[in-house]
């Protein structure tokens, strides 16, 4: 049998110690700081690619652009910039500028741009007045992308 007094119930508190809040603070701050640099190298990398991307497309509406407007196109690289402008010979008119200097609108940009030669035309024939190579760098990253003077376009990296 069982008494019949009042019931008396346990009361339990939910919630987490202090001590264990600290432990799992610093196993979450052993965890991230481990983890950084792998993420800060994987976004270099995503960069740098999206940015040879950008370029490599340019390079190809440059060409489709001469073929289409059956009149040259001018790919300039202006000094001291990051940026790449393709242009209609002609009459001036700007077809795009990419522009790698700055990651706001683009979403991508580079620390180092090196173009060889600064100015190359596109005939409407497929052609170019040269060969032309983009170097790109960001962090640790680069990427070479090629144009022969037969206008195949071709990008290089690790």
């Amino acid at each position: 049998m069982y008494p019949r007094g009042p019931i008396v119930r346990r009361r339990t508190v939910g919630g987490f110690t202090l001590i264990e809040l600290v432990i799992a603070m610093t196993l979450f701050a052993i965890l991230a700081s481990v983890g950084m640099p792998r993420v800060s190298e994987a976004i270099s990398l995503a960069r740098i690619d999206r940015a040879a991307r950008a370029v490599a497309v340019d390079l190809e509406q440059a060409m489709t652009m001469a073929a289409r407007q059956r009149q040259p196109v001018r790919i300039e690289h202006p000094a001291g910039t990051r940026r790449l402008v393709v242009t209609d010979l002609a009459d001036g008119t700007v077809y795009s500028t990419t522009n790698l200097e700055t990651t706001v609108g683009t979403g991508f940009s580079v620390d180092g741009m090196v173009v060889e030669p600064a100015i190359v035309d596109v005939y409407s024939t497929g052609q170019t007045s040269s060969a032309l190579t983009v170097n790109l760098t960001a962090g640790q990253y680069s990427r070479t992308i090629t144009m022969s003077p037969a206008g195949q376009i071709r990008v290089f990296g690790p």
